[in-house]
């Protein structure tokens, strides 16, 4: 939607339950699908690439790095995870001390922050 609210464009459809968004240096938009067990990412130009093998994807930053990081809500998942964008690689950055987690930010620093909405926490990550 535009700052004045009059117009608006359609990025995508047909995503099951977009519920997280993050922004890369390029302009691509990834979007977190929670019930559509993926992450997909939408280009500038508005093409639409769907990056499976997710359990329940609830938000996706990219680090800066060539990574995505990703918080996933299946329960035997239940992790911050890294996804090396690349090689195709993840990783488990964290798995324990979370409820619920939800929000995840990365600040200029390449610090990690996760938000847990009902253990009503939030947990830094510096990078080594």
């Amino acid at each position: 939607m535009s700052l004045d609210g009059k117009s608006f464009s359609l990025l995508a459809s047909g995503i099951v339950r977009p519920v997280g968004a993050g922004l890369d240096s390029q302009g691509n938009v990834y979007i977190a699908d929670e019930c559509g067990n993926a992450l997909w990412r939408i280009t500038p130009t508005g093409k639409t690439a769907r990056i499976g093998g997710f359990g329940m994807p609830d938000d996706v930053v990219p680090d800066g790095y060539g990574n995505l990081l990703v918080i996933d809500l299946e329960p035997s998942i239940h992790a911050l995870l890294r996804l090396n964008l690349a090689m195709g690689r993840r990783e488990t950055l964290a798995s324990q001390g979370y409820i619920e987690p939800q929000g995840i930010v990365v600040d200029a620093h390449g610090n990690i922050y996760v938000t847990d909405d009902y253990a009503n926490i939030i947990m830094k990550y510096t990078p080594a």
